[in-house]
């Protein structure tokens, strides 16, 4: 019996040896099965969610660039247009709060509730949608003077058509925003997904500076002498290029509302539980590496190892306005993030109107000046998930963003009318680089800044706020400059408008990023 037992206990510990390696093999290959699915679903996630702000870009891109172009020429006179912009950002930035408030408090999780496709996000983003669809066309109208409508004044007219339109466009910014935090708390994955949604909004800037280019290269790409003479305002007052916008306004509108119906089936919102449930509770347990986990509240200080179990998180509860504001670094990235939005829209704005005035025998530079920044955009988003793996300090990254900016703008300020017209694309290109990795930077702060709370949709309202008011501030006051200066000295104040006003937001920016604590800023990981 005693020769017999070792022999037992090695076939026994063979059998056991054997069975471990049999769910060793079943584990592994059910682990290569599960990481294939979530490669798959993150590829889904990852294109669904670029799908997602499609719409909103493309109606920005036609808003921002031409809609003065588009109101000056219907008559309406350069303060009047301005109005009309103005009371939209301002209603804008009204909404953006509210909606984020509600998408946070609301729920729509109830079974079948949407045909199983929407969420406490995505029944906002549905509802905005359909409005931005409704109303958009409309400011790329001619005002109707033949009907009862004649008997509200084009300014009112087009103001009441464009809150509306900012009411949508707001429900459908915050609720794609506020969804990042929860769809991924990797930082890495976080700065991808801001990436790729800047990606398609330079891709939509690229699409809608195409079609104006298109439409103006059927007319010819340089003007007559008495053409240029006259100046390409002359063209508008006489409806052409009115008429090329809007057939482009009706383009872009079906386009945009067919990708976002890809983002409505692709994306699936996941439900957020309530804090005192705990945010695991009931389901598998999972591990993520410690050093994750850290940028989440309440870790447990007896946790040693490299990895820790996600049940083992306490949940972190929803936070208030209130609470929010007393959160170190929160005013500091909404002042950052709102200085980026300022630079950016600057240079969309005012660079077709420089381009008019400095080189008005070029019709087709009123699109392809655009369309070279929104190139140096898209480059730059497509390399800003790599630089941020190289500097690690998010307020570094944005120095260097800002350093480009400054190149570009004494790129610009250094051309002249007499000179090539190569060096203002020149000037575009590095402002749409060093301009790209500034949004992204910034974007992807805000979200840092939320990190895992449930309620960070009242921030996200709260960034695009301050964006929308100090845009729609800015825009009047160039637009009564703009109406009391002389015609001859508009090519100086648009320069001005276009290198230093980007110029001064990125400085402010950076700043007010070196403000915020280092741990918001901190990209490792």
């Amino acid at each position: 019996m005693d020769e017999e037992t070792p022999l037992l206990n090695s076939r026994h510990e063979e059998v056991l040896s054997l069975d471990e390696k049999g769910k060793e093999s079943t584990v592994t290959q059910r682990s290569d099965e599960s990481s294939d699915v979530a490669s798959s679903n993150k590829f889904r996630l990852r294109i669904g969610y670029a799908c997602g702000h499609a719409q909103n870009d493309l109606c920005a891109a036609m808003y921002f660039s031409y809609l003065l172009v588009y109101l000056e020429g219907a008559g309406l006179s350069p303060v009047h247009a301005g109005i009309v912009l103005i009371t939209g950002q301002f209603v804008d930035g009204m909404a953006t709060p509210l909606v984020g408030s509600l998408s946070d408090r609301l729920n729509c999780f109830k079974p079948g509730c949407c045909f199983g496709l929407s969420g406490r996000r995505k029944a906002w983003y549905i509802a905005g949608m359909f409005l931005v669809t409704c109303t958009f066309w409309v400011l790329f109208t001619p005002y109707p003077r033949t009907t009862s409508l004649t008997l509200i004044p084009p300014v009112v007219y087009y103001s009441a058509a464009n809150c509306l339109f900012q009411i949508g466009w707001a429900s459908v910014q915050v609720s794609h925003m506020a969804m990042v935090p929860e769809l991924t708390s990797i930082l890495s994955e976080r700065t991808l997904l801001n990436s790729v949604r800047f990606l398609v909004t330079v891709g939509t800037d690229i699409t809608v500076y195409t079609l104006v280019w298109a439409f103006s290269e059927a007319d010819g790409n340089v003007a007559s002498d008495v053409e240029a003479r006259r100046g390409i305002q002359q063209e508008i007052t006489e409806c052409m290029l009115m008429q090329k916008l809007q057939i482009i306004s009706y383009i872009i509108l079906i386009l945009g509302a067919l990708l976002g119906i890809v983002f409505i089936f692709l994306v699936k919102e996941k439900e957020i539980l309530p804090a005192s449930a705990g945010p695991y509770q009931g389901k598998k347990r999972a591990r993520v590496p410690r050093r994750l986990s850290r940028k989440s509240s309440g870790i447990r200080s007896s946790i040693t190892a490299d990895f820790i179990w996600l049940d083992e998180l306490e949940p972190e509860l929803p936070k208030t306005i209130g609470g929010w504001l007393q959160t170190p670094g929160f005013l500091g990235v909404a002042a950052n993030y709102s200085m980026t939005r300022l630079c950016v829209n600057a240079i969309q704005i005012y660079l077709p109107f420089f381009v008019i005035f400095a080189y008005p025998s070029y019709r087709a530079a009123v699109a392809t000046a655009p369309l070279t920044a929104c190139i140096g955009m898209c480059a730059s988003s497509a390399l800003a998930p790599k630089m941020g793996t190289l500097v690690t300090d998010a307020a570094q990254l944005y120095a260097n963003a800002t350093s480009l900016v400054l190149l570009g703008a004494l790129v610009l300020f250094l051309a002249s009318a007499e000179s090539s017209l190569i060096w203002v694309f020149v000037a575009s290109g590095i402002l749409g680089i060093g301009s790209a990795q500034l949004m992204v930077t910034s974007q992807t702060q805000v979200c840092e800044l939320v990190g895992c709370n449930p309620n960070g949709g009242v921030v996200f309202g709260f960034n695009s706020l301050l964006d929308k008011v100090s845009t729609g501030v800015v825009i009047y006051i160039i637009q009564r400059f703009v109406q009391e200066v002389d015609e001859t000295r508009l090519k100086g104040l648009y320069k001005l408008t276009v290198a230093g006003g980007p110029l001064c937001c990125a400085l402010l920016g950076a700043l007010s990023l070196f403000s915020v604590p280092q741990r918001i800023r901190d990209r490792d990981g």
